[in-house]
């Protein structure tokens, strides 16, 4: 099994970082995925909270999915829950927060489900669910839309270690810059490994920061993701 790079968001151990970033071996399971081709999993990361989601960036080989990998609770098992809207409006006005949404979605989509940390009150990752209006799974999917709001960003500890921002090295792994007002904002991959999907194997994910806050936002459609992002307002208030 060939090394992979394990790239997770906020709070990880100095040690731990240095250990990734040497040659972390990715062990996963059931099938095989894209060679090079980042991987999200449902999975607790450490990173932004109790994320569902984490990315392994390199040549990982394997299956994956998280009912595969053994002593890793769900994000539901992890406080996990749908919350409502009214709820997500008084966290923001509670902590003084804005977050971005966007005006634009494609066509068909709808807001299905607000889903949130709710282990010690509801707090990040905050996960909005668009689809037809029937699936309000949090897991990704090649038939919905999915905005998972992580969190504030602190690389610091990264750019320590590696030199380097989270977006240069990306970037470095093939990732596709994403551009608002001359701006650098985020990154896309093209085929990010899809271990919950049914028809396909990949698809794109895109890792935004606005006001140091990072999305990660799954759709099938690059094209889609770009329009998207462009169209993310400021808000307070999710209505």
């Amino acid at each position: 099994m060939k090394k992979a790079f394990v790239v997770i968001g906020i709070g990880l151990a100095v040690s731990l970082l240095l250990t990734l970033f040497a040659g972390y071996e990715a062990f996963i399971s059931n099938g095989s995925n894209t060679e090079g081709s980042p991987v999200i999993t449902d999975i607790n990361s450490n990173g932004g909270g109790n994320s569902p989601q984490t990315i392994i960036i390199g040549d990982a080989r394997g299956t994956t999915g998280s009912a595969e990998i053994r002593g890793i609770p769900s994000f539901e098992e992890l406080g996990g829950k749908i919350i409502t809207k009214e709820q997500l409006n008084n966290f923001l006005r509670k902590k003084g927060l804005s977050i971005y949404v966007p005006k634009w979605v494609p066509e068909g989509l709808k807001l299905a489900a607000i889903w949130a940390d709710t282990s010690k009150g509801i707090d990040f990752p905050i996960i909005l669910v668009y689809s037809d209006g029937n699936d309000t799974d949090y897991k990704v999917s090649e038939n919905k839309l999915v905005i998972e709001i992580r969190g504030f960003v602190n690389e610091t500890m990264f750019e320590q270690i590696t030199n380097k921002t989270l977006f240069e090295y990306y970037l470095s792994k093939g990732a596709t810059p994403i551009i608002k007002d001359g701006e650098l904002i985020g990154v896309i991959f093209d085929d990010a490994y899809c271990p919950t999907c049914v028809t396909c194997k990949t698809l794109p994910l895109a890792i935004v920061r606005i006001d140091n806050i990072e999305y990660w936002i799954n759709y099938k459609d690059v094209n889609s993701i770009i329009e998207l992002v462009r169209s993310m307002t400021q808000t307070d208030s999710l209505t």
